[in-house]
This record gives C-alpha cells, structure tokens and sequence, in this order.
C-alpha cells in the first residue's frame, strides 16, 4: 500500500513560495536512492567492447547479471529483427499484441544492470492496433525486477523504449536517449506498467513523437519521471485508469518534474473523464519554484 509521507514536505527552506507534493518521492530508485547505483562496477556478464554486433537472438538477464558495453557512442547492438522475427509470442494478445509488454533485452530478478551501450533497430513501419502486423521493436523490458537499474544507454529505431512490468520495484534508468523510429508514430518510449512502483527515470533525453511517450499504466504508482528533456513530448500519468481495468488499474502518485523541451501533450483526466492527480511540475515550462521537486524532496530529508 502507498502511504503518504510524514515529512514536512508543505515548507522549505529558502524563498521558493510553492509548496512541494504531500507524498514522499525520495525512495524511488534503485535501493530506495540510498546508495549510489553501482555502475561499472565489478565484472560483467556480458560484454561487448567497442564495435556494431548484429544480434539474433533475445538477451535474458536474471539475479546479479550485468549487460556492459564499452559505452553507448561505442557499443552497438543491433537486432534486424524483433520480437516477432525471433519467435516471441505476443506479450499482450490482441490488437496490441508486442506493444505493452516485452523487450529484446528482458531482465527478470534483482540487481541486473544494463550498461554503456546502444540499441540498435532497422528504420521501419509501425502501425497502431496492427496486432502480429508489428515486428516488435522493442528495447528493454523489466518482469519482476528489484534493485535494477539501465544507465548510459541508447535506444534507435523502437517501437517501445523501456517497458517496465510485471510488479517490478526500486528501479532506476538514468541518462538514457531513446529515438522513436523516424517513419511515423512510435508507441511509447518509456513505461512504468503492471503495479510497478519506486521508478526513477532521470537524466533522459527522448526524440520522435509517439503515441504515449513517457507512460504510466495498470496500476503503477510512487514514480519519478525528472530532470529530462523531449522533443514532441506526450506525458501520460495514468493511461488505463477506470478503464477496462477499473480503479484498481489506476497508478497513484506519479510525478513528471523538470522536464524541457516541446509538449505535444498532458493526459489530464482518465477514461471516466476524472480529473488525475498526478503531479506535473515545470513540464515544458518553468512556472514553479524550486524548479525539481524530486531534488527538492531529497534536500529536504539530507537537512
């Protein structure tokens, strides 16, 4: 259950005159943003030094594995085919068929970090409620995740970026750049899906426009989309609520916070026509102060 913090998070300490949101954002992230993430650290699993691969098959990622290349303007993965061409069943059957669920690169388990690398897919079409018309083209998805984090990482050409699922908890993506693909709408670039809660999406930049952008969906909640920038931004705090999936489809105390850029849109009421409450804070514009309430919130508790 979500509770609402005991912090005195309605004062602050300098002339700002907005108060900061009721509920405590800083435990999201990786070991609850206590602890630095522990990027290249150690021995991986896989690595790949500098150079373009051509990969057919799908990476699997379990319990303490790392996915490292040599850095993401160095090591390139490139799959010419997706989930449809490597034999994946549909992750969500139907009209939709790969596009919420699934990525070529699925991690499932606690601490598994993906690492200092690009993604990489062939330009293509992609069309909306096509079903197994759609190949797949989808980069990274966390099932069941805990303690995980992606950071320095590109995504070119997808259909969906970063698909974060299945119950997944204290996860963070840092410093990720995701290319929709160039021919037409993409679906999303990043999602906080399936009752997944405490994500930290931070530093990223994001291109192309899309149908849902920077999503939360099916009961996601107490995560963090901050300190980012995109062109044709689309913010969705709660694509599912009240809809099919009833209220407890709806994904609570979601925050988009410092993010530049041009908006393309801002979901502002769910499927029953209920105005949200996420919070959106300096989302393409710079109108509140201080200007990240997530950094805010973390200064608060440090002092």
């Amino acid at each position: 259950m979500l509770v609402l913090s005991v912090l005195r998070l309605d004062a602050q300490h300098d002339a700002c005159l907005d108060p900061l949101p009721d509920f405590d954002y800083t435990n999201v992230g990786y070991k609850k943003g206590q602890v630095p993430l522990p990027y290249g650290q150690g021995q991986a699993t896989f690595y790949f030094e500098e150079g373009r691969y051509v990969i057919d098959s799908l990476i699997r990622l379990e319990d303490g594995e790392v996915l490292r290349g040599a850095g993401r303007n160095k090591t390139v993965l490139f799959f010419p085919r997706g989930l449809r061409g490597l034999g994946a069943p549909c992750g969500h059957e139907g009209v939709d068929c790969y596009d919420w669920s699934n990525g070529v690169i699925r991690a499932s388990g606690k601490e598994i970090g993906i690492e200092d690398l690009t993604i990489e897919f062939p330009e293509h079409d992609w069309c909306h409620y096509c079903g197994k018309q759609n190949q797949g083209y989808n980069g990274i998805s966390m099932l069941k995740c805990e303690d995980c984090w992606i950071k320095n990482v590109n995504i070119r050409n997808c259909d969906s970026g970063v698909f974060i699922e299945g119950s997944s908890n204290n996860i963070t993506v840092a410093d990720i750049s995701i290319w929709a693909d160039p021919t037409q709408k993409s679906h999303l670039q990043v999602a906080v899906s399936g009752y997944s809660t405490y994500v930290l999406v931070s530093g990223f930049k994001v291109f192309g426009s899309t149908f849902h952008g920077l999503t939360a969906n099916w009961g996601a909640g107490a995560s963090v989309f901050s300190n980012g920038w995109g062109d044709s931004l689309r913010i969705e705090p709660d694509h599912n609520c009240n809809g099919a999936g009833g209220p407890e489809s709806c994904c609570l105390n979601i925050m988009y916070t410092n993010i530049k850029g041009s908006v393309e849109s801002i979901q502002t009421h769910d499927r029953a026509n209920n105005e949200l409450k996420a919070v959106i804070w300096n989302v393409g514009e710079q109108s509140k102060c201080p200007q990240d309430a997530y950094q805010a919130q973390l200064k608060l508790v440090k002092e």
